[in-house]
C-alpha cells in the first residue's frame, strides 16, 4: 500500500514575502510540485478504491477514504497559498492586474518566455485535478447506487420473510405477526 506524500510546509516562502518576478516564479514552482504530488495522491487512491469497491472489500474502502481525508487539508492550504500567490502576482505583474481571478498557468504567462515550462506544468496540474475530480465524481455515483441497491435487495427479503408484506410510510417492513425463523444451520 503506497502512503500519499508528505506535505512539505517549509518549501513555500510565505507570499507576504514575494517582491519580484522571480520570487513568484519560484513560489509559483513550489506551489504547483506541491499540488501535483497531492492530486497524484487523490488519483491514486481512487483508482484503488475503485478496486476495492468492485471486490467489496469494505475494509479496505475505509481505509483508502481515511488516507483521502488526510489528504484534503493539504489540498486546503495548497489552494490557500495560490490565492495569495495570485494576490501578489497581481500587484506585480502589469498583464494580470486587469484579470479578476487569473490562473495559475497565467500568472506563468505572465512571468515571460522563460518560464513556459511553469505554463505547462500549470496546465498539466489542471487536467490532473479535473481527472480526479471526475473519478471521485463517479466513485460517489457508484457508491450510492450499490448503497441503494444492497438497500432494495434487504427490503425485498424483509418483505419476502415477513407475514404482511406490506411496508410503512417510512419504508420499513410492517409486520403484524412475527417473522417466520430460517434454519440456516444444515
Amino acid at each position: 500500500m503506497h502512503a500519499p506524500p508528505k506535505p512539505n510546509f517549509a518549501a513555500s516562502p510565505a507570499p507576504a514575502s514575494l517582491h519580484s518576478p522571480e520570487q513568484i516564479a519560484e513560489h509559483l514552482a513550489q506551489l504547483l510540485e506541491r499540488a501535483q504530488q497531492q492530486w497524484q495522491a487523490i488519483a491514486e487512491l481512487s483508482h484503488r478504491q475503485q478496486a476495492a469497491l468492485r471486490a467489496a472489500d469494505h475494509a479496505a474502502l475505509g481505509k483508502l477514504i481515511d488516507e483521502q481525508q488526510r489528504i484534503a487539508p493539504e489540498l486546503r492550504r495548497i489552494e490557500q497559498s495560490r490565492r495569495e500567490l495570485t494576490v501578489q502576482a497581481q500587484r506585480m505583474l502589469p498583464a494580470l492586474r486587469s484579470m479578476p481571478q487569473p490562473k495559475l498557468s497565467q500568472i506563468a504567462q505572465a512571468l515571460g518566455p522563460q518560464h513556459a515550462a511553469l505554463a505547462q506544468r500549470a496546465q498539466a496540474l489542471r487536467a490532473l485535478a479535473t481527472h480526479a475530480s471526475q473519478q471521485l465524481a463517479a466513485l460517489r455515483l457508484a457508491t450510492s447506487s450499490l448503497a441503494v441497491h444492497v438497500e432494495t435487495v434487504i427490503r425485498q427479503v424483509s418483505q419476502a420473510l415477513s407475514a404482511d408484506g406490506t411496508y410503512t410510510r417510512r419504508g420499513d417492513v410492517r409486520s403484524s405477526a412475527p417473522a417466520l425463523a430460517i434454519d440456516l444451520s444444515t
